[in-house]
């Protein structure tokens, strides 16, 4: 009788615990609607550009700039969904 017991406790814990994931998931999903954009500036030979600037135009009439680190790569992050056009340009 114990192990019965036992085992339908643990079954039960596991439902219990299967159904709050599912439901962190689906609200974290629901709540999360950012993404973020990286990339990185080379020039026409191929070579890193550091310390370009990089704006990205986005919906609403957002915009964002910043500068490309030593290796030429950069990222915005938080982003909301929607189409965007980037730009850049040295120094």
């Amino acid at each position: 009788m114990g192990r019965s017991l036992i085992h339908a406790l643990r079954l039960i814990a596991m439902n219990y615990i299967y159904w709050l994931l599912v439901i962190l998931l689906v609200s974290s999903s629901a709540l999360a609607q950012t993404g973020s954009l990286r990339g990185q500036v080379t020039d026409q030979n191929g070579g890193n550009v550091p310390g370009a600037k990089v704006t990205v135009n986005g919906p609403s009439g957002l915009i964002k700039t910043t500068n490309t680190d030593k290796s030429g790569s950069y990222s915005f992050a938080g982003l909301p969904a929607g189409d965007y056009e980037v730009q850049g340009s040295d120094r």
